[in-house]
């Protein structure tokens, strides 16, 4: 049992490799922990509020934070703590950041309604994806890292190609809002949960 936060806990990720794992809270910091014995790594601390979700580059030496009252997602050095760069242009939090597999870019759901698409070199904005009429929760690259699967509070699932920033397909189903999205290993089929107590899996090859 890991404890030292204020208040609660609203987002987990693991490092690639198992050895650390970050969590973000309300009390506006991150805490890095060794996963092996439990003990606190480090706190980084300069998040504009509430931090809800948290996702880390392959590499491990990079995790990016969402959350802000301000709209903002901000990176930070794992090892020194210190700031890495600001992505800014979400109206609202961003309840959702991830990395793709490439490292080159990271997508956020925020509660704009929108997804937005980031150079996690020059931390410019590349792709604004609209759509969604609803706050998003969720966010996912396929392993290929060629299409990005959204889904919010709108009840449906969007899938983008990353590329040309098109929208490929809805998925519709759900009754309630989409709380998570994943794919699979190999890329063919997408899982979703949702507010109506279902997961459904949806086959991306027909």
């Amino acid at each position: 049992m890991l404890t030292g936060h204020t208040g609660h806990v609203s987002s987990v990720a693991f490092t690639p490799d198992g050895r650390t794992l970050a969590s973000g809270s309300k009390d506006g910091t991150i805490r890095l922990w060794n996963a092996t014995t439990g003990s606190l790594n480090g706190v980084v601390d300069g998040h504009m509020g509430e931090v809800l979700s948290l996702a880390f580059s392959r590499d491990g030496r990079t995790v990016v934070a969402g959350g802000s009252k301000d709209g903002t997602i901000r990176l930070w050095n794992v090892v020194s703590r210190a700031p890495a760069g600001t992505l800014r242009g979400h109206q609202g939090p961003a309840d959702t950041v991830t990395f793709s597999p490439d490292r080159k870019t990271v997508a956020s759901g925020s509660w704009d309604t929108s997804v937005r698409l980031w150079d996690t070199a020059s931390h410019a904005q590349t792709g604004l994806l609209t759509g969604h009429t609803g706050p998003l929760n969720s966010v996912a690259f396929s392993p290929d890292g060629k299409t990005l699967a959204s889904g919010g509070e709108d009840d449906n699932v969007l899938l983008w190609d990353v590329a040309t920033h098109a929208r490929l397909a809805t998925l519709a189903g759900h009754n309630g809002d989409i709380y998570s999205v994943a794919f699979s290993p190999d890329g063919k089929t997408l899982g979703t949960g949702a507010q109506d107590k279902t997961i459904r899996l949806w086959d991306l090859t027909r």
